[in-house]
């Protein structure tokens, strides 16, 4: 039985190397893709990568199709174990130093699959295994027994003690305005709207086919592409302010609108988040 260390990444050097330098000499090995990097990230992994393997392929906003040749192009075979991580993200080194009897633990107790708060994270590896969704991804084919580790460790409220988000400490409401317009505006393959929507099928249904609807509509009457750069064009223009049809879709969507009081119209954030949330 191995463990693995996987993610995906691309020209993210400073932030790989503070995620993987305390830890990886733990792991067995480093498996990530990298994106197409030109900042020297390939190479980083290159050299820390033990006997995982570091995977080339063009980013294409799929996350799932992304993290998939993780499972496809890498050295696992079954039975081994593997901890998933985003580039922002971070493991605690206290933790990696038990990670092989933590994992013995889990093997003991039949545990195969682990979360924390919600999100994947230590998975037993099977070749059945397959990523699904982008952005926001779920691991298909996960074995029962599982555990949610924040809620193990919550005892001691030391909520770090494995792991935490930097995200949550450099990004202002403000980015999360801009991150979110990403997620509805550049990526076609989206499942952001159901976020929240989990039991609301019909309105996240309408939702979708509204973002799909209102990105072919800009396209074609207003020749935009597929960048935030392009919509913010757009909407800082007065081409659509008698357009009852991109109005009819533009009104439907907080996240357009956040956007376009944030940036656009520069309006308070707490104005914005008093109307159309926080997101």
């Amino acid at each position: 039985m191995k463990i693995y260390f996987c993610g995906i990444t691309q020209n993210k050097k400073d932030e790989i190397n503070d995620l993987t330098k305390d830890i990886y000499q733990h792991f067995d090995g480093l498996i990530f893709v990298d994106g197409g990097s030109t900042d020297g990230t390939l190479e980083l992994l290159e050299s820390r990568k033990g006997q995982g393997s570091i995977i080339k392929r063009k980013w294409t906003n799929d996350h799932d199709f992304q993290m998939n040749e993780i499972l496809r192009q890498g050295p696992m075979i079954n039975g081994d174990w593997f901890i998933i991580r985003d580039t922002e993200e971070r493991l605690n080194p206290k933790f990696t130093l038990e990670i092989k009897p933590f994992v013995n633990n889990l093997e003991n107790s039949r545990i195969s699959s682990c979360w924390w708060e919600g999100k994947g994270f230590l998975f037993k590896y099977y070749d059945d295994m397959f990523f699904q969704g982008s952005p926001h991804w779920g691991l298909m084919n996960t074995r029962q027994q599982g555990v949610d580790l924040a809620k193990h460790f919550n005892h001691n409220n030391d909520t770090r003690e494995i792991t935490w988000n930097n995200r949550v400490d450099v990004r202002s409401r403000k980015d999360w305005f801009k991150h979110h317009l990403k997620y509805y505006w550049v990526y076609g393959r989206s499942n952001h709207l159901l976020l929240g929507r989990e039991n609301k099928i019909q309105e996240y249904q309408e939702l979708e086919a509204n973002r799909i609807n209102f990105r072919e509509y800009c396209r074609i009457k207003y020749k935009t592409n597929f960048t935030i750069e392009s919509l913010h064009q757009l909407l800082s223009s007065d081409k659509w302010n008698n357009d009852s049809i991109f109005l009819q879709m533009f009104n439907k969507e907080p996240i357009l609108q956040r956007y376009y009081l944030s940036f656009i119209k520069n309006e308070s954030i707490d104005s914005i988040v008093k109307i159309w949330g926080e997101g």
